[in-house]
């Protein structure tokens, strides 16, 4: 009797995912084992350590980190992965960087100069790109991190002494003996206007030596190059970014990061969490080196413990947390300053957004350091990507800077001659505190490095330009400064600017005293008034609030004005208030702003309505109040929104392709001129979301949506719904599904 076959079955389970879509990103710098919480707290990025810290990627490993991305991706979750020189090369010292006496610097940094060490780097990149770069939630590399600060001239091995002899015709000068030349305090042999040649020897080894000669911007680019070939095949190669951080941590000078496609700068917020618009500006600056690549600023979820609430220092009343994580070091971020620092960095237009502390703001880690010590600064997370970031993620990365009026001169030559004044990363120093100032003056200052006036780049519409710390100056920069002078813009000094250099007016700086930043922040707020009533006769300020702690800012164009306003009043609460270091608890605020825009209509883009408004002087002004740390974004329109016109068929079929076309419309029929956030949603009759619902940019009022009707979908009647998110207007319409 012949026996039966059996018939080998198997089951094979698929998890359909949304598409990428049309979001602002907000990464974590960082990764967490609980995929959802990631998710849930507002992250649409994590962190994956799949690149190999020695030798190149192991096949063996590949189904490992396939299951890995694919458990991100089943809760929407995107990764990228770190490029890190530390584990390859720090850690087992190799290729290190060396003193003229041949010794190893104390704090470790490759030498990236090395053609062994770059050749080893882009290798392991390349096999590991090859390897999992096709997976759809393999998102992007972050190439090396936090490398310059330790990055000294390296003698031993003979590269980098030998590549700047090619380059300038002599040794490396024997005065350079670190990254900064010796102060011209006490040398005698320096100019007494303090007006240097650009040939001047150890200036030319230190431009070389930040711009190429170390080696890290050149290495950079090689890694963003080979990964870029590896991802070449791959589906969303498009949308893949590398991006390297804090890019801001060296001299003002053009190209650091090299050609990566994205750079990015973080701060901490304490003091003043509006700091975190100092180092969005310094990146953006950073930028117009290379017109095309994209920024991201970080807010650190992580304070110094020491800076902020000091071990060494008792307080009366100790607060709850103290009891749980008496020994942190670094302690969760106050939660009204997570909101404000939020608000004040997407007034500046960025590609992405990133956190970076997860055992501090998520959830308490097995990480010795970060600790959690305020549950609330994860429920302020969670508020604000949901209510302001998903909803208006596109309309936020779209909408253009506005060309600026007035900006603060990081000089090169000074920040190393002179490198007490200048933030160099850490928003710290008299020029960041300027920063502040004129911020709380309702100026909105942008910051500008040599190459911006030696190249006439971005400075057209430059009114005012504040220049402190200029100790010392070149002559090509110190000829253009006279030039912008002759052409009208005014030159403000203070009593440190080189006496070359004739002012228009001058100021005294102002020294912090970081055990009273109440009183600092009135010192600066002091400032940035005076210098509102000595500018207010060249119409530098285009918005302004009826009081200090409401912070303008705008972008956009004269036919749609976005502007933002920020809410900075804040005292001593008590999260870390008692210890009088940070004035971390917002209060509530109120305010009436004017806006130089003789508008026809304003709106909130946050609660979806329209804002009463008068016109004074062909300006705008309206009213407007805030909760602690809050913020908002006006719109003022020069046509008011009237009606939404939805069109697309009335029948759609199942496994088949179809487009709705969307205008935002004035009462002549004509599409708003203006980028308009726009909620779509697709949902059945019991109420099931469809692809391709979510949040949208409508450009110029237009919004062209094409989609593929899902093959399993069940005949019947859908809803499409369309909702203008300035205006509040909507509009429905039922289409019949059929096979």
């Amino acid at each position: 009797m012949p026996q039966k076959k059996k018939i080998a079955s198997d089951v094979i389970e698929y998890t359909v995912v949304p598409a990428y879509g049309d979001f602002m990103p907000v990464i974590l710098w960082g990764n967490y084992e609980d995929f959802k919480a990631i998710r849930d707290a507002g992250f649409t990025h994590q962190m994956v350590h799949l690149f190999p810290r020695m030798g190149n990627f192991d096949e063996r490993d590949l189904g490992k980190w396939i299951k890995h991305l694919d458990d991100n991706l089943k809760v929407n979750l995107y990764t990228f992965g770190n490029l890190h020189s530390h584990f390859r090369f720090l850690n087992a010292g190799r290729y290190l960087r060396t003193d003229r006496d041949g010794n190893i610097y104390p704090r470790k940094n490759l030498e990236a100069s090395n053609p062994e060490a770059q050749k080893e780097f882009a290798e392991a990149a390349r096999t590991t790109v090859e390897a999992v770069g096709g997976h759809p939630a393999f998102d992007g590399v972050l190439i090396n991190s936090e490398v310059r600060d330790s990055s000294f001239p390296s003698f031993k091995s003979g590269i980098e002494p030998s590549a700047f002899k090619k380059f300038a015709g002599y040794d490396i000068p024997l005065t350079v003996n670190g990254k900064n030349p010796r102060s011209y305090a006490g040398d005698l042999t320096f100019p007494w206007d303090r007006v240097i040649s650009e040939k001047q020897k150890d200036l030319v080894f230190l431009r070389w030596f930040w711009n190429v000669g170390d080696g890290w911007n050149p290495l950079q680019t090689l890694l963003a190059d080979t990964i870029r070939k590896a991802m070449v095949n791959n589906a969303h190669k498009d949308r893949f970014f590398t991006f390297y951080d804090p890019a801001t941590r060296v001299p003002p000078m053009w190209g650091s990061g090299g050609d990566v496609d994205m750079i990015s700068q973080w701060t901490y917020t304490y003091p003043d969490p509006i700091k975190i618009g100092q180092a969005t500006d310094e990146i953006i600056a950073m930028s117009h080196g290379k017109p095309g690549q994209k920024i991201a600023s970080m807010t650190q979820a992580i304070w110094y413990r020491s800076q902020t609430a000091p071990l060494n220092k008792k307080v009366e009343n100790p607060p709850e947390w103290l009891n749980i994580e008496p020994l942190a070091q670094f302690i969760s971020i106050a939660p009204d300053s997570l909101r404000e620092a939020l608000w004040t960095k997407i007034s500046r237009r960025l590609d992405a957004i990133m956190y970076h502390g997860v055992g501090s703001i998520l959830a308490r880690t097995d990480h010795k350091l970060y600790r959690l010590t305020n549950l609330e600064s994860l429920k302020v997370l969670k508020d604000v990507c949901e209510n302001i970031v998903v909803p208006l993620g596109p309309v936020l990365k779209k909408v253009p800077e506005r060309s600026f009026q007035t900006a603060i001169l990081e000089n090169t030559a000074s920040s190393f001659y002179a490198p007490k004044h200048f933030p160099m990363g850490w928003s710290k120093g008299w020029a960041a505190d300027l920063h502040l100032a004129l911020q709380w003056g309702h100026f909105q200052p942008a910051i500008v490095y040599d190459e911006h006036l030696l190249n006439n780049k971005n400075i057209d519409e430059l009114k005012v330009l504040f220049v402190p710390g200029l100790e010392v100056v070149t002559e090509p920069v110190l000829e253009a400064l006279n030039k912008l002078r002759s052409r009208g813009v005014i030159i403000i000094g203070d009593e440190f600017t080189t006496p070359a250099l004739m002012v228009d007016y001058r100021i005294k700086s102002v020294t912090r005293n970081t055990l009273e930043p109440d009183a600092t922040k009135k010192e600066l707020q002091k400032l940035g008034a005076e210098l509102a009533v000595v500018l207010d006769k060249y119409s530098v300020r285009p918005a302004i609030a009826s009081n200090q702690d409401l912070v303008v800012r705008q972008r956009g164009n004269d036919t749609a004005d976005y502007v933002f306003v920020v809410n900075d009043k804040r005292i001593f609460g008590d999260y870390v208030g008692q210890w009088g270091l940070v004035q971390e608890k917002g209060l509530p605020n109120s305010g009436v702003i004017t806006v130089n825009h003789d508008a026809e209509a304003v709106y909130d883009l946050v609660k979806h309505q329209e804002i009463p408004f008068a016109r004074k002087d062909g300006k705008v002004v309206f009213s407007a109040a805030f909760g602690a740390g809050d913020g908002m974004l006006a719109l003022l329109l020069d046509r008011k929104i009237e009606k939404i016109a939805l069109n697309m068929p009335d029948v759609l079929k199942c496994g088949t392709p179809f487009e709705m076309k969307i205008s935002i419309d004035d009462k002549y029929n004509k599409p708003i001129q203006a980028i308009l956030p726009v909620e779509v949603i697709l949902y059945t009759a019991d109420g099931r979301r469809l692809p391709p619902s979510g949040f949208y940019a409508a450009v110029n009022g237009k919004l062209d949506i094409k989609d593929i009707v899902p093959t399993n979908l069940a005949v019947g009647k859908i809803i499409v719904a369309v909702r203008c998110l300035a205006s509040g207007k909507a509009i429905q319409k039922t289409v019949d599904v059929t096979k």
